[in-house]
């Protein structure tokens, strides 16, 4: 297929959602400019044409329909009896690709496009967040432009910069030629042990996963009811998994048994796997705290005029019937500010003032690039200010404790953790197992693969992926 392409925008009409439309149309200027796409959207139906015919006329030739939901989309009668009926049914004949674009929370796992990637993502976690939600809605909505460009390069039959580089290097796991290169020598392993999300988190990272265990069981002897812990490590690494992993480990039995008893987000169209939220940063530390409060009350569903302090009571957050309640957030170095430390401690002192109500975990994920190599000043000064913050908080409440709450660095994992994941799902043949870490070898680009040569490890993200095409295999 060849361009330009034609590009059907579907909307509401509605107050909040064309100004969103407007600002998507800016963004996509440049592909238009440079002859990669043709939009067509029903404001430029003229005057003296039949409104109705027109739109299906351009909706029955065109390549991408992009779906602008929100509740008033979700809610539009012509949109679900005219647009939606035909849109997809043009998308599984393959005359046209579906691109939902997620403008503001609603019901958006429940339409029949929900089958389809809704954009936009967070960059570092790839978790979905309304468009009216980001810190910056032109930032979300360049994500939009930037992946539909990346659509239209597939469809023209022009390969993105991802599989360019791929390509040069050798196909990677989030390429298809590459998973299925994997899953080829994968599909032949004797697994006997059923998989479960904790199979999808890191690999062992056994010092770690002891320092948390011991930790979580001293203090829970103690009777503490708030468990602190900060990580810090080079998003390559996968921070959040070691804590999503400690979850499953410490609580897996009690979610499996009695999910309703601990409180947790979770993402079904990954998984199940627990969502790690953004932590809010203002530009001072007031502001910081007014949106703590606001995450807080939408997590919990407070009421708007509840304070904090009320908020967090035992009949609050969350409801009593909870025995744990797993708050993980997320922190890029970029948006570090020098009073990050003391929204920290305030953070811990509104929830140090309950007397009852659930255990809760709390994860502040912090990333910093290539930390585990070389770190810089600016991490350095970072990683000083958070071991203080850890001193001066257990230093009275912790005497002794193996774990004082911050994890760092995070390394990359050797092959012989990945071997031994094998192993534990019950593949005890080296001779199935060694063609395996051989195929996830052959996929890495080649800065990883002289990594590999040179320190026989892996990036864990690059892991997650391989862990990924395992799970698919084995539960279908």
């Amino acid at each position: 297929m060849k361009g330009p392409l034609k590009v059907f925008i579907s909307y509401s009409h509605n107050d909040s959602d064309r100004p969103l439309l407007e600002k998507l149309l800016k963004q996509i200027a440049p592909l238009k400019h440079n002859k990669l796409i043709e939009i067509w959207e029903d404001s430029l139906i003229a005057p003296s044409y039949e409104w109705n015919d027109e739109i299906m006329k351009q909706l029955n030739h065109a390549d991408i329909v992009v779906m602008l939901v929100s509740s008033d989309y979700i809610a539009s009668e012509f949109v679900n009896n005219e647009e939606v009926p035909l849109a997809m049914k043009r998308c599984e004949e393959g005359h046209c690709r579906i691109v939902p674009v997620l403008l503001r929370s609603c019901m958006h796992d429940v339409p029949p496009y929900a089958r389809y990637e809704y954009l936009p993502k967070e960059p570092v976690n790839q978790r979905l967040l309304p468009v009216d939600q980001w810190d910056k809605t032109d930032k979300a909505l360049e994500v939009v432009a930037r992946r539909l460009h990346e659509l239209c390069k597939i469809m023209t039959g022009e390969p993105n910069a991802d599989e360019e580089r791929e390509r040069a290097n050798g196909y990677g796991l989030n390429t298809d030629s590459g998973k299925q290169a994997l899953r080829e020598v994968a599909g032949k392993l004797a697994i006997t042990e059923e998989m479960s999300s904790v199979h999808l988190v890191n690999c062992n990272r056994q010092e770690v996963r002891d320092r948390f265990a011991q930790g979580f069981d001293e203090r829970k002897k103690r009777g503490d009811k708030n468990h602190y812990y900060f990580l810090s490590a080079c998003p390559r690494q996968m921070p959040p998994s070691v804590g999503e992993r400690m979850i499953y480990e410490l609580l897996g039995e009690l979610i499996e048994e009695k999910p309703d008893t601990v409180f947790r987000q979770t993402d079904e169209s990954n998984n199940d796997r627990i969502i790690i939220e953004k932590l809010p940063v203002g530009y001072n530390l007031e502001e910081s705290q007014k949106q703590f409060k606001r995450t807080c009350a939408r997590l919990f569903k407070w009421g708007k005029d509840i304070s904090i302090e009320e908020g967090i009571s035992a009949g609050k957050m969350p409801l009593p019937n909870y025995k744990y309640a797993i708050l993980p957030f997320h922190i890029h170095k970029s948006a570090w500010k020098p009073f990050v430390p003391d929204y920290f401690r305030w953070i811990m002192e509104q929830f140090d003032r309950r007397t009852c109500g659930p255990g809760v975990l709390f994860f502040f994920v912090m990333f910093h690039e290539n930390l585990h190599r070389n770190p810089d000043r600016e991490s350095e000064a970072i990683i000083r200010s958070v071991d203080e913050l850890c001193e001066s908080y257990f230093e009275n409440r912790d005497p002794g404790c193996i774990s004082k709450g911050h994890l760092y660095p995070l390394h990359p994992v050797s092959e012989e953790d990945v071997d031994m994941w094998l192993m534990d799902l019950g593949e005890m043949k080296m001779v199935r197992r060694s063609p395996v870490i051989e195929a996830l070898v052959s996929q890495l680009p080649k800065d990883e693969k002289e990594q590999y040569r040179n320190e026989k490890t892996f990036n864990m993200d690059r892991v997650e992926l391989f862990q990924e095409v395992v799970f698919e295999i084995y539960n279908k």
